[in-house]
């Protein structure tokens, strides 16, 4: 209990060890909250190669996910270190990369540790869900252009709110003009089935033509009238006018309640 008592002292920097009575459990849960529980230790994650060797070969995240039976969401979090690499992944990875198990490893040609055939892991918590990016959306005075790839150019963890929504994407938001809402590299979190109204903050894709680029802007919804979609941008203030023939789609840019689930 000394050692146990001095621990505590130590990550708490104060002389607690002396007090008494005792903190009850619920004070050492706050501590161990704050603070972490110095009597448990986590053995460090390695880091590995995984990303570079993937994005080398032209392969997305979801293309190596597919070929080692699982999906884009455990590839990124094996790449960033969230999830510990495995000797079985570890083996299958290099397979699926076309590689020495030991390429994969940073420091080199040491295997990652199996675990123990007897020993019996706790449950696993479900992994989070994780939420596209498709591309960029203009945020300039002008329309610009919308960079739609066969697959997602990145992931973010999913808002809780949104685990079991449908039809959900991110955007990064290129230009200023929509600031201070979106700022020029922030990312803006659509919908594709919520409907908009006047005032909500949407982007709005458009195609002039069958061999035209699809186009994208965010901004604010004025209007929609007489066959014309009108945009109000904020940094300058200024009204973008749109010709419904030419619309593809107007998507909610959900905002922070929506986030939330409020």
């Amino acid at each position: 209990m000394a050692q146990y008592m001095a621990q505590l002292a130590k990550y708490c920097q104060s002389e607690i060890w002396l007090k008494w009575p005792l903190p009850t459990m619920a004070e050492t849960a706050i501590i161990f909250k704050k603070f972490g529980n110095p009597m448990r230790t986590k053995k460090p994650i390695p880091p590995n190669n995984i990303r570079a060797l993937r994005t080398a070969r032209g392969m997305s995240m979801d293309a190596l996910g597919a070929k080692i039976g699982t999906d884009a969401s455990t590839i990124n979090k094996l790449e960033k270190g969230r999830t510990r690499l495995d000797a079985e992944r570890l083996r299958l990875i290099a397979a699926a990369l076309e590689v020495d198990p030991s390429a994969i490893l940073e420091d080199g040609p040491e295997q990652a540790e199996p675990a123990p055939a007897a020993r019996q892991e706790p449950a696993r918590q479900p992994e989070t869900p994780m939420l596209r990016i498709m591309g960029s959306a203009a945020g300039s005075v002008m329309q610009g252009t919308f960079q739609m790839t066969d697959g997602p150019v990145d992931y973010i963890e999913m808002p809780r709110a949104l685990e079991h929504a449908k039809g959900i994407y991110a955007l990064y938001v290129v230009g200023n003009s929509m600031e201070p809402m979106f700022r020029h590299g922030s990312i803006c979190v659509v919908s594709e089935f919520r409907p908009p109204r006047v005032g909500d903050a949407v982007v709005i894709q458009e195609k002039r033509g069958e061999n035209a680029p699809l186009q994208a802007s965010i901004g604010i919804l004025e209007s929609r009238t007489n066959g014309k979609v009108m945009l109000r941008k904020l940094n300058p203030s200024a009204i973008i006018e749109f010709k419904s023939e030419y619309i593809s789609t107007i998507h909610k840019v959900l905002d922070f309640n929506d986030l939330l689930g409020v």
